[in-house]
């Protein structure tokens, strides 16, 4: 188990307890595997949130948002990059399985990427972008956010694009968003 794994499941540990020995009556231990258990379960539910809530699922949507959202987070956006941004996009049922990522690492701050990003559902892939103009603090929060869930797997794939029906192929400057770049739906 990484450090920031076991950082996580600590600081969940305090608010999730309650839940924890409900479902465990006669201990009054918790042993690190069943933290990391409930802390996976409830990252789960809060990445199918995401997806779910997310107002850009397709480019149907992302079509309609734009229009009904004149100003909106991709304005962020040089003209140029957001074209290149929007012809990368890959969706399937469960929403956004890959996007281009050049343009938003040297462009944007982290802030205008995770307000990007969230419209998608996706904030959790910005973790492993790296930005050019990021400031320290900016890079140590990127940092906190890691590459890995808790349960190991890296969920999102850097210089990897989703392609149908379900793989992660290799691809400069986009991300595969594993968790999304499946068969299943949401």
């Amino acid at each position: 188990m990484n450090s920031l794994s076991r950082n996580l499941a600590f600081m969940c540990l305090a608010g999730l307890s309650f839940s924890v020995y409900a479902q465990k009556p006669n201990s009054d231990t918790l042993t690190m595997d069943q933290a990391m258990r409930v802390v996976a379960e409830k990252q789960g539910d809060q990445e199918l949130a995401h997806i779910v809530l997310a107002p850009i699922r397709s480019l149907a949507d992302l079509r309609l948002y734009m229009q009904n959202n004149p100003v909106n987070p991709l304005n962020a956006l040089a003209p140029r990059s957001l074209e290149k941004f929007i012809d990368s996009l890959t969706f399937n049922a469960r929403g956004l399985t890959s996007y281009r990522t050049a343009e938003i690492e040297a462009e944007l701050t982290p802030r205008q990427a995770y307000a990007i990003l969230s419209l998608f559902g996706v904030q959790d892939s910005i973790g492993q972008l790296r930005f050019s103009g990021a400031t320290a603090d900016e890079v140590q929060a990127l940092q906190a956010l890691g590459p890995t869930t808790m349960d190991g797997d890296p969920g999102d794939y850097p210089g990897y694009r989703c392609v149908p029906p379900a793989t992660c192929l290799r691809a400069v400057d986009s991300i595969c968003i594993g968790r999304n770049c499946t068969g299943g739906n949401p």
